[in-house]
């Protein structure tokens, strides 16, 4: 079950999405959110980080909350975008989900989240959708696990590791972090600053989070069975991602991230 109604209960778990001009997969991802069962209620925020699109229309037919990051720039400020949506999150959570908008999750996945203990990281598993199929998706609109299941052709490779398995006694548990399914405790993400918005278009920044809460002494576990099916669309570069992520790794635990500093 999911809302937005912050008047009638409290909000323990949040969601937030990040898109950028992708609104035919942002419908199958929200499409899939609104297919959760046996889960407590839950929000999600939608950030929209510029660029022609539908999205704000598409999230309020889902009945979520949409946010637009300002103003529009050339380049995907992931970490910009996701620091946005956890300023607009309940200030009761206390489970803060991170997903994409070209993933579809599973009927569970909000339970399993729900599920971790406390203040622990949790990272779920991944399976892959290839272009053709997606494009069968988007033109059925049929996000039910079944079909999502005949449609993927790679799974995850952490799912068959041992270290990911045994990702509490893992002693590098950051690098199972992947931006498309894991979660956090979201007072402690706050504590911190959020996500560091020096990284700018995709990848760093989850695992960069990820390892300063290590260092925090956050504990990690691994979801094995909590699935989101990443819809493929052509590669981004992540090369300079890596390399601020790489000069970054043991800097400082806290960020003044702008996005977070907005109150």
């Amino acid at each position: 079950m999911s809302t937005n109604s912050r008047e009638t209960e409290l909000i323990l778990t949040s969601v937030v999405i990040t898109t950028y001009q992708d609104d035919d997969r942002l419908k199958l991802t929200l499409k899939g959110f609104n297919s959760q069962v046996n889960c407590d209620p839950f929000e999600v925020i939608v950030v929209d980080d510029g660029g022609e699109s539908k999205a704000k229309e598409i999230v309020a037919a889902a009945g979520y909350k949409y946010v637009y990051l300002s103003p529009p720039t050339p380049d995907f400020r992931l970490a910009a975008a996701r620091n946005l949506g956890i300023w607009q999150t309940s200030s009761y959570s206390q489970r803060l989900i991170i997903c994409d908008c070209d993933t579809v999750p599973n009927p569970n996945f909000v339970r399993q989240h729900q599920d971790v203990p406390g203040w622990t990281v949790a990272a779920g598993v991944r399976k892959r959708i290839a272009i053709p199929m997606v494009q069968e998706l988007i033109a059925s609109q049929d996000v039910s696990e079944a079909n999502l299941e005949q449609k993927f052709y790679s799974v995850d490779e952490r799912v068959s590791n041992r270290d990911y398995i045994n990702l509490a006694n893992n002693s590098q548990p950051w690098m199972y972090t992947w931006g498309c399914n894991f979660s956090m405790p979201t007072p402690v993400v706050k504590f911190i600053g959020g996500f560091d918005e020096e990284f700018v278009g995709w990848g760093g920044e989850d695992e960069d989070i990820a390892n300063r809460l290590y260092r925090l002494g956050i504990p990690f576990c691994a979801l094995p069975e909590c699935v989101v099916y990443h819809l493929d669309h052509p590669p981004r570069t992540t090369q300079k991602a890596a390399q601020t992520f790489a000069r970054k790794l043991g800097g400082p635990i806290l960020r003044n991230s702008a996005s977070l500093l907005q109150e």
